[in-house]
């Protein structure tokens, strides 16, 4: 096929260690390449460095800028468990400006909090930036959402080239200056690079879509004592009750099982 669309993956790796089935999954992205029928053709790029996640992505997002033949970047986080169906997501290309699937975040250092949820959200003011809601797995299909993960995330470049979502109107040090962790002004994190991202991205008119059927593993040590404290604490009857009455209030959202866990787990994200 010709006029191929160039997909740039894009893997930031702090530090230097990538987990075996993302290097899989990257060689076999490149292997669609040889596919006469596939409409998109892919390169490669890991960027490995000690600082921060928003420094690796920002070059990352400068690569594709500079090369003109580019056309979108697909962000791979280092520490992810791609799966078969991964691809699907690009049947969204005409259909959303940023395209992301779902992946597991870990909440190992509270234990008030849930053990996990899906990085796909719904933004809920509230007056400050902690103002995104985690949305649960409803269905297997695609959904318009706030905002989402960067560990699996196609953004076009009409997107990352559009200069009103830089931070400064030209490149820093020859970075594109596009994604960045929120601090307040004691230095504490107040936001995270890839919500803030897709805030501006939102108020700019981007669409975002995250695929519910796209659900990647994510390769994270967690204290097993921690874990089985969690398990007994989202088995209650009452605790399942009172996070979904909170999902409920919040998100107006008809949920068909009232015992579904992975509901259960992301009501009580913002309580």
């Amino acid at each position: 096929m010709k006029n191929k669309k160039h997909i740039l993956i894009g893997v930031p790796a702090v530090g230097s260690t990538v987990a075996t089935a993302v290097a899989a999954f990257t060689s076999l992205a490149v292997r669609q390449n040889s596919e006469k029928s596939c409409p998109f053709k892919f390169s490669v790029s890991y960027l490995v460095d000690v600082r921060p996640t928003e420094y690796a992505r920002n070059c990352l997002v400068t690569q594709a800028y500079d090369n003109k033949d580019v056309d979108g970047i697909w962000f791979i986080d280092a520490d992810m468990v791609p799966t078969s169906n991964s691809f699907d997501l690009f049947n969204l290309w005409n259909k959303a400006d940023i395209i992301a699937g779902l992946c597991p975040i870990f909440n190992n250092g509270d234990l008030a909090r849930p053990s996990f949820h899906y990085n796909f959200y719904k933004h809920v003011p509230t007056g400050d930036k902690k103002d995104f809601m985690p949305l649960p797995i409803l269905s297997g299909d695609p959904i318009l959402v706030d905002g989402a993960g960067t560990a699996c995330m196609i953004i076009k470049k009409k997107v990352y080239a559009n200069k009103k979502l830089w931070l400064s109107p030209k490149k820093i040090d020859g970075i594109v200056p596009l994604f960045r962790w929120l601090k307040d002004g004691a230095g504490n994190t107040t936001g995270t690079d890839d919500l803030d991202f897709c805030r501006r991205a939102k108020k700019h008119g981007y669409k975002i879509i995250a695929h519910q059927g796209v659900q990647w593993g994510h390769i994270k040590p967690v204290d097993i004592s921690w874990m089985i404290h969690k398990l007994h604490a989202t088995q209650t009857t009452k605790d399942v009750t009172e996070r979904i009455t909170t999902l409920n209030d919040w998100n107006g959202i008809a949920l068909k099982q009232k015992g579904q866990l992975p509901v259960a787990a992301v009501a009580q994200q913002h309580r």
